[in-house]
């Protein structure tokens, strides 16, 4: 019986020595007919390379996967480029010969495409302070790529503004998975988001547009943030007001949390889930009106989420604080002033 390397070893043999497949420079054009597997091509990469590949055509609607020298998928892409075109981002994890597959979308369509393959440049991006760029004209591409060193275990914010376009921020670990990602976390349509690095490594960060084609100037940012106290403000769209967005945090066992959730525009629900992903406490209109407010005091060590949604649907703009409460002492038999 053959063993999957064989196969693996087989396969990428007759891709190098077969007639139909081609090797990718630059800007390449193929030609697929209905019900064909797809167009096959390769292309040579080092690892830790950022890849950019885009597969367009007139008469189809094209998808673009990419595959690794073991042949496994890496990335796949059905319309990530302007209009039905199929772009997707990857980062190289190996060294050697990868393979670019374009198919069709629908089974029974085919035609002339093009596919492109480019190494993307990556700048470096120091910790607390924005940097400037901006997309369109001279700029590398429809998104802005940046990197930094992370460390396992750390908190960190990713954020991105824009007074010219309406920006969204995409985090990528270094196996090239997407750690997470927000539209309008921020200040207005702003993006920011918090997380938990799950490895050490060279983290990518992704600014694009949220409507396709706008262009202009931004700016940038990521920094490591302690454990709680901290807020957050951002709007909900109509799509995201039923499923909500999610906050992720690290918290240490025998810490008291108070999470408020807030909005002019919507009735807030507030709900905390647990590292093993149980809902540990729920709100619905327990602050001020229809706001929703929590406590509760932590068991375990790791990483915590917090669920804010709109109660009867529809999105609007919102403000998340998440605290650590300081417990007073209550001893027995002696009355206590408070204040509610």
């Amino acid at each position: 019986m053959r063993s999957a390397k064989h196969v693996v070893m087989v396969l990428l043999v007759f891709l190098l020595v077969s007639p139909g497949i081609g090797f990718v420079q630059s800007a390449v054009r193929g030609q697929t007919e209905s019900g064909e597997s797809g167009g096959w091509w390769i292309f040579e990469g080092t690892a830790g390379d950022v890849i950019e590949v885009v597969a367009s055509a007139d008469d189809f609607d094209p998808t673009v996967e990419v595959l690794g020298p073991d042949m496994e998928v890496m990335e796949f892409n059905d319309d990530g480029g302007r209009g039905d075109d199929a772009r997707l981002i990857v980062v190289l994890t190996t060294s050697g010969s990868h393979v670019v597959r374009v198919g069709s979308y629908e089974r029974d369509e085919g035609g002339a495409y093009t596919v492109v393959v480019r190494k993307r440049d990556v700048r470096f991006l120091n910790q607390g302070v924005y940097v400037a760029d901006s997309l369109g004209g001279d700029s590398d591409g429809d998104d802005g790529l940046w990197s930094f060193e992370g460390r396992a275990g750390r908190v960190v914010s990713v954020a991105a503004r824009s007074e010219y376009f309406d920006t969204t921020v995409q985090l990528l670990d270094p196996a090239g998975d997407v750690v997470a990602s927000n539209d309008d976390a921020g200040d207005g349509t702003d993006s920011e988001l918090l997380t938990i690095l799950p490895v050490d490594g060279r983290y990518v960060v992704r600014v694009s547009p949220y409507e396709e084609g706008d262009t202009g100037a931004y700016e940038v940012r990521w920094r490591e943030v302690d454990r709680p106290p901290f807020e957050l403000g951002g709007t909900l769209s109509d799509e995201e007001a039923e499923r909500g967005v999610i906050v992720e945090f690290e918290a240490a066992a025998g810490e008291w949390l108070i999470v408020d959730a807030s909005s002019t525009d919507f009735d807030t629900i507030v709900e905390l889930l647990s590292p093993d992903g149980q809902v540990m406490a729920f709100s619905d209109d327990d602050g001020l009106g229809s706001d929703s407010a929590l406590s509760v005091i932590l068991s375990v060590d790791g990483r915590y989420r917090v669920r804010v949604a709109s109660f009867f649907g529809g999105g609007g703009a919102y403000e998340l604080s998440v605290a650590k409460g300081e417990p007073r002492r209550l001893e027995l038999g002696r009355p206590a002033l408070g204040i509610l």
